[in-house]
């Protein structure tokens, strides 16, 4: 479950980056969202570890 939200947070960034056509210009929404993905990520990879 960690691998699915890790990949769909690097997803997120890739059309995050074609939307904008910048690297340091955001989406705030996709910016959002992609880094509660890899949060979610970390804490599931951490709670499948204990």
């Amino acid at each position: 479950m960690s691998q699915c939200c890790a990949a769909l947070a690097v997803v997120l960034m890739v059309v995050d980056l074609l939307v904008t056509g910048s690297f340091f210009v955001h989406s705030a929404e996709l910016m959002t969202a992609s880094v509660g993905c890899f949060i979610a990520a970390l804490l599931l990879d951490k709670n499948s570890r204990s």
